[in-house]
């Protein structure tokens, strides 16, 4: 079976894909979710249907799904044959038609045949068209020798360094670049951006690729659904930026990460005012950030240094004042937020968030106000886009009842908490809650209730791996093992 695609020839017998200049073979799974595609051509199909379809063998995660879309869209160069559909999905837009095989015997039901003079004229044609693509090609490539012998990309990503504290982010660290690379193709075609991952399989006629593009853009991915946290570094010769992105999903931290590094490459973004409310772009913050993940004593310092080139910087009041809580040092956060609050340029987001940091500085030796800001803070939250923020103070406001012993209050706390969760599709914050519930249940000695809230907990540690979570886990079968078992 064969087909034409444009300036290429498809043999799915063989698996290659051919044009006038060069012959590319095609590995089975890229080969098999190219037909995929093909036969729901206009159609988009989502990773799911891809997953299911060209991989129903073998246990894998989407990032095969992005290396074989990789490998197709290198295959066919400059013609554009699969554009993305952000979280929908991917669909195939070039024309195929079937052709006849070597003998000319078989065809597919969807070609006709042609009459006598047809034939002929037809192969009058494709013969001088031949002829021209020919000679095109011959000076194509003529010129790509001349100016291509020191070409390098203008961009290569690097490999994500992935942080995040449960596995189902693990394609990020092998094939996260290469979603990026695909990104960037789509929003800037005529920007040349490689994977580092792909620079030892790119070669021309002289030697191989240099290793090194205009830009090096590296990345670093925090926190989990809702609050991921990606730290950004792009660098030339010249020039280099840094900054973290603040998204929801996996999917929007990377397309910001395009819009930004574009802006940047462009010199279109000189300072942080014009990057939006998800975008810090600041070597220093970015730094801290960092820290924050790993060393609050330097995140602290750093956080406090920032502040003070960038006194209304919300979001370093936000991390600066969390910070301050967990250190204990409740005199500062607390000065800090309500200062903050007190700004008329406050946006709702941030407030919120400022709210549910006041909340737990009074958690304890105030419930009353405690509940005052959670109380507050809910009454901003009622769009999707706030609902992490409102499962915590829900969650927040169970726990002041759980300890004050308000238990059937501090149910219906925990179960609405865990509906907000259930609703962004947050494992690690479920998997806390419910080792919580377990815990009430035991207290009312509804042990049943208890097993199953510690079992759907464990299940979930186990299967998405949350090893900060095992020492919890562990104790909390250890301290309840006759009950639960």
């Amino acid at each position: 079976m064969n087909l034409q695609i444009d300036r290429f020839r498809l043999d799915v017998n063989s698996r290659t894909l051919s044009s006038a200049s060069e012959s590319h073979a095609i590995r089975p799974k890229t080969l098999a979710l190219l037909l995929f595609m093909i036969e729901r051509q206009g159609q988009i199909v989502s990773k799911e249907q891809l997953l299911s379809h060209i991989w129903d063998d073998v246990t894998v995660n989407e990032g095969v799904i992005f290396q074989s879309i990789r490998e197709i869209r290198q295959m066919f160069a400059e013609l554009i044959v699969i554009q993305n559909h952000p979280r929908k999905g991917y669909q195939w837009v070039a024309e195929v038609v079937p052709i006849a095989d070597k003998l000319g015997l078989q065809k597919t039901e969807s070609v006709k045949i042609p009459n006598t003079h047809a034939v002929a004229n037809s192969r009058k044609r494709r013969q001088r068209n031949r002829w021209l693509l020919a000679l095109i090609l011959l000076c194509a490539l003529l010129w790509l020798g001349i100016t291509s012998k020191n070409s390098r990309p203008e961009v290569v990503i690097l490999p994500i360094q992935n942080y995040v504290d449960h596995n189902d982010l693990g394609w990020l660290a092998t094939h996260g670049a290469i979603k990026i690379a695909d990104i960037f193709s789509n929003v800037s075609p005529n920007t040349s951006v490689i994977a580092s991952s792909e620079l030892a399989h790119q070669t021309n006629e002289n030697n191989v690729l240099n290793t090194t593009g205009n830009w090096q853009l590296s990345t670093s991915v925090y926190g989990d659904v809702y609050d991921y946290k990606v730290v950004y570094s792009l660098i030339s010769k010249q020039q280099q930026y840094a900054g973290v992105i603040f998204a929801h999903s996996i999917d929007q931290a990377m397309q910001l990460l395009v819009d930004v590094g574009l802006m940047d490459i462009n010199q279109a973004s000189p300072d942080v005012t014009t990057l939006g409310a998800n975008v810090i772009q600041n070597t220093a913050f970015a730094s801290a950030i960092v820290a924050y993940e790993t060393d609050w004593e330097t995140a602290i310092r750093e956080l406090e240094n920032y502040r003070l080139n960038y006194p209304e910087s919300f979001k370093a009041i936000q991390y600066l004042s969390r910070l301050y809580i967990w250190q204990g040092d409740l005199d500062r956060a607390l000065e800090s937020i309500n200062t903050t609050l007190l700004n008329p340029r406050l946006n709702i987001d941030d407030k919120s968030e400022l709210l549910f940091n006041l909340a737990l500085v009074y958690q304890y030796q105030h419930p009353e106000h405690a509940l005052e800001n959670i109380e507050q803070g809910i009454s901003l939250t009622e769009q999707p886009a706030n609902w992490l923020t409102r499962a915590k103070l829900e969650e927040l406001r169970a726990d002041i009842y759980y300890q004050q012993n308000h238990m059937v209050e501090a149910l219906r706390g925990y179960l609405k908490a865990q509906s907000f969760y259930d609703q962004i599709k947050s494992p690690v914050k479920t998997a806390s809650l419910q080792l919580k519930l377990a815990a009430l249940y035991i207290g009312n000695q509804q042990l049943d209730m208890a097993k199953i809230s510690f079992q759907k907990a464990k299940t979930a540690i186990q299967l998405h791996e949350m090893s900060f979570l095992y020492a919890t886990l562990l104790e909390f079968e250890m301290r309840h093992n006759v009950l639960l078992d």
